[in-house]
């Protein structure tokens, strides 16, 4: 069998261990293997937003490396991307809805680019107005990997190919290559659970939701298994247990090694003189998930929802007729949106400098306790965060509002509209949702990941040995040595 691997990623050495090892499993298999790298073509990179001359010639070095002492072999072809710059085109978009509904032979790329453009300004409503070149460059490019890799997997006669992530515009085009040749697709990203990896199997990127809610299930059908509960259990247990500080994340003890998971509640304090000050309240607490990271994401876009954003949900919780008199509510910013700048930024400071008396907001700078704000509570809210799995694991009400990979646990209840919001904060209804869907999603976080790293050697988390040979180039671990001594 013909396959190719997408290799984008060389500067991150987990990600592009996923890769070689893909590779390798392959030929252990005596398929023929495609590693194709860029040296220099891709446009949004996201190891190497700014194309950073230094940072193109590491990759570069890595690619290298990685092709002679890894991919040497009689059934390896190690190609390069080669983008037609003969192909052009001129884009004018009015506006973020415009580019997003763009799409170049069915592949979506509009949204694509609307991805990469949030993950790098870390804005989600940022003016296109400001940022056309940059738009239009993206867009170019996309078209071009899509064009590349179309007539490399039609002209090599590929069966399958593997793409890391999927969501952005310059890896994204190449999944849709594949499934408009009809061709197999396979998404992949590091696992949570160590030396994992994560496959999708023909699906548009890596964070498809309904192939993580059927994974979800599987976990769920095996909290009834007798055999097998009592070690899910403590699975589970030890997750929170690092999810609410109590433990440190160690990714070599198994514990939590998803390279997307922060461990913001090492830094938390409990403030008493805060739950001091308003005893005599009812705390309806609001917690929210980091919106730039999922903006315009497949499944967890919810631009077409009621609420089209958490930002509108907050704004509608601040009408003074929403908050009953004996109550107060408390905004937990997610901490990871203290890195949100742009019309993102000023819209969080627009809803905190206009909140009424009875909204306090809890900036995302803060190390206030959201494990500590729970316990006082008497329900909560929350919008697009995990937080509320571990709100119903500590036995509160949860209302949930939005969409991710958990959104079908019995773990709370779901609104289809602001009346819905209204009428939680006004009920007396104390119903707690499911103790055990929350333990099956501590469970699946810590340890998803259907493929594991047979042909590399994880010595240590991130470093990786194949025959006594390390994954690291020189040159790429001479950089991380200057990055690590602060000398860059």
């Amino acid at each position: 069998m013909n396959i190719a691997i997408f290799s984008e990623v060389p500067l991150w050495t987990s990600h592009h261990a996923e890769a070689v090892e893909i590779g390798l499993q392959n030929l252990v298999k005596n398929n023929f293997v495609h590693f194709i790298s860029c040296k220099g073509a891709l446009e949004g990179c996201p190891a190497n937003r700014k194309k950073n001359p230094l940072l193109c010639l590491v990759c570069k070095s890595q690619t290298n490396y990685t092709n002679i002492k890894f991919l040497n072999q009689k059934n390896v072809v190690s190609s390069t991307i080669e983008l037609d710059k003969s192909i052009k085109h001129k884009f004018v978009f009015k506006d973020i809805k415009e580019l997003q509904d763009f799409s170049y032979k069915k592949v979506p790329i509009g949204n694509m680019v609307y991805s990469t453009m949030v993950t790098e300004l870390n804005d989600s409503f940022f003016k296109l107005s400001e940022h056309n070149d940059r738009v239009n460059k993206l867009v170019l490019n996309a078209i071009r990997i899509y064009e590349f890799t179309y007539d490399y997997l039609k002209n090599h006669n590929i069966e399958r190919i593997y793409v890391w992530n999927g969501r952005r515009s310059c890896d994204g085009p190449s999944i849709y290559a594949a499934k408009n040749l009809n061709i197999d697709y396979f998404p992949f990203i590091s696992g949570g659970g160590y030396n994992k990896i994560l496959i999708r199997e023909n699906v548009d990127t890596v964070h498809d939701v309904p192939s993580a809610i059927k994974d979800l299930e599987v976990i769920k059908n095996d909290f009834k298994n007798k055999n097998k509960r009592e070690k899910l259990t403590e699975r589970a247990k030890t997750y929170f247990k690092v999810a609410n500080g109590e433990e440190e994340n160690n990714g070599e003890k198994e514990q939590i090694n998803y390279l997307g998971y922060y461990q913001f509640s090492r830094d938390f304090k409990n403030d008493l003189d805060f739950f001091k000050k308003y005893e005599n309240k009812r705390i309806i607490a609001v917690f929210t998930g980091t919106y730039f990271e999922f903006a315009g994401v497949p499944g967890y876009d919810t631009a077409k929802d009621f609420c089209k954003s958490f930002y509108d949900g907050v704004e509608f919780l601040q009408q003074p007729s929403i908050i009953p008199k004996d109550s107060i509510i408390v905004v937990r910013w997610h901490p990871n949106s203290r890195s949100i700048k742009g019309e993102e930024k000023e819209r969080l400071n627009n809803l905190i400098n206009s909140a009424p008396e009875n909204v306090i907001h809890i900036l995302p700078e803060s190390n206030f306790s959201s494990y500590a704000l729970i316990d006082h509570c008497q329900k909560t809210i929350v919008f697009g965060s995990s937080i509320s799995i571990e709100a119903c694991l500590r036995r509160k009400p949860v209302l949930f509002v939005g969409r991710n990979m958990f959104q079908n646990l019995d773990c709370f209840e779901t609104p289809s509209s602001f009346e819905d919001i209204k009428s939680f904060i006004l009920s007396n209804s104390n119903k707690l949702g499911s103790y055990e869907d929350a333990l099956a999603w501590g469970t699946y976080f810590s340890s998803f990941g259907n493929y594991s790293f047979e042909q590399l050697n994880q010595r240590s988390p991130k470093e990786f040995y194949y025959d006594n040979a390390p994954l690291r180039a020189p040159l790429l671990k001479f950089l991380r040595y200057l990055k690590n001594n602060k000398y860059l």
